[in-house]
C-alpha cells in the first residue's frame, strides 16, 4: 500500500508541474518595432550620432517585460547601422511602447549614396529594420522582428 501511495503521490506531482506548464504563454506572437522617428544629435566629418525611436506593438494579451533588443537598420537597401540595447522595458498588453535608442554612423563608410539622395532634395528613405527582442518570459527568449516602410525627413514648419 505504501507503495501504490508513493506512486499516486509522483503522479499528482507531475499533474501539478504539467499544470504549471500550462499556463506558460507558448503561442506568443511575435511583437512589431518600426522606425518612429530620427533625431540628429551631432553631425560631424567622421562620426554621426542620432537618437532612433522605435515603436514596439505587442498583439497579446499579456504584457512582454523585454531584456534587450539587437537590431540592423537599412537605408535604401544599404546598411545603415547596427547596435543593441539592454535597457529593459515592459510592452502593454494590446499595447504600444516607445523605445529609444541611440545610434551612431559614419557617413565616409556608410556611403555617397545617402549624401546623394539628400541634395538631391529626396527626403524620403525606405528603411527595413530586423533583429529580435530578448522577452523575459521563462523559455521564450528571443522573438524575432523584421519591418520595413518609408520615413519622412522633411521638417514641417506648420507644427507648433
Amino acid at each position: 500500500m505504501r507503495h501504490t501511495s508513493a506512486w499516486l503521490t509522483l503522479i499528482l506531482a507531475c499533474l501539478l508541474l504539467l499544470g504549471g506548464c500550462a499556463t506558460t504563454p507558448r503561442d506568443i506572437q511575435r511583437p512589431e518595432l518600426n522606425l518612429a522617428g530620427i533625431e540628429i544629435q551631432e553631425l560631424g566629418v567622421f562620426q554621426q550620432r542620432y537618437v532612433i525611436t522605435l515603436r514596439a506593438s505587442n498583439p497579446n494579451a499579456i504584457a512582454l517585460p523585454v531584456q534587450g533588443v539587437r537590431y540592423k537598420i537599412e537605408l535604401e537597401g544599404q546598411d545603415f547601422a547596427s547596435g543593441m540595447s539592454s535597457a529593459p522595458f515592459r510592452i502593454p498588453a494590446y499595447g504600444e511602447e516607445d523605445i529609444q535608442v541611440e545610434l551612431s554612423t559614419n557617413l565616409i563608410r556608410t556611403g555617397q549614396w545617402l549624401l546623394d539622395k539628400l541634395r538631391a532634395g529626396d527626403m524620403t528613405l525606405d528603411y527595413r529594420i530586423s533583429g529580435d527582442i530578448d522577452v523575459g518570459l521563462g523559455r521564450i527568449g528571443r522573438l524575432p522582428f523584421d519591418e520595413s516602410g518609408q520615413v519622412d525627413l522633411r521638417f514641417d514648419n506648420n507644427q507648433p
